[in-house]
């Protein structure tokens, strides 16, 4: 990430918050929050560090760039109707949304208890002797148009 210690005032700068703004003052760059940028849209005024973060905001990320940020974490995973997905898809599953997850092939999908079963010890449908339920499966692989919702 570039950082703005060769910012100029009337500079464009844009914020993943606030849009595009312009920088209104530069203090002396030793200050912790020297870059001043007009949101004129939002009717705010900010101060950020050399490097891009915003005096009131979290220090985890960065808040402020020169140009426009493409943001993909809003894209959504295709919902997927389990009812058309068929036996011995491989799948991972867990208990946990967070949890490691592990492979295991596809048996079927009870809706009442939004459980997910599936043949156990990873074996498929020609081996499997017993198997077991999951709160949280996903496809292990391409998903198919036809088990979309």
């Amino acid at each position: 990430m570039k950082n703005f210690i060769s910012a100029k005032v009337n500079d464009k700068v844009w914020s993943s918050l606030y849009g595009f703004g312009i920088i209104t003052h530069i203090l002396d760059y030793k200050k912790d929050y020297p870059i001043w940028v007009e949101f004129a849209k939002h009717n705010i005024n900010l101060t950020y560090s050399i490097n891009g973060f915003s005096s009131l905001l979290s220090h985890q990320y960065p808040n402020l760039f020169w140009e426009e940020q493409k943001l993909d974490f809003c894209n959504e995973e295709p919902e997927i109707d389990w009812l058309k997905v068929p036996i011995d898809t491989p799948v991972l599953v867990s208990d946990f949304k967070n949890d490691k997850k592990i492979k295991r092939f596809f048996a079927f999908y009870i809706p009442t208890n939004k459980a997910f079963v599936c043949l156990a010890n990873g074996k498929n449908l020609e081996t499997a002797t017993t198997i077991t339920y999951w709160n949280h499966c996903e496809i292990d692989g391409e998903i198919k148009e036809e088990w979309l919702k």
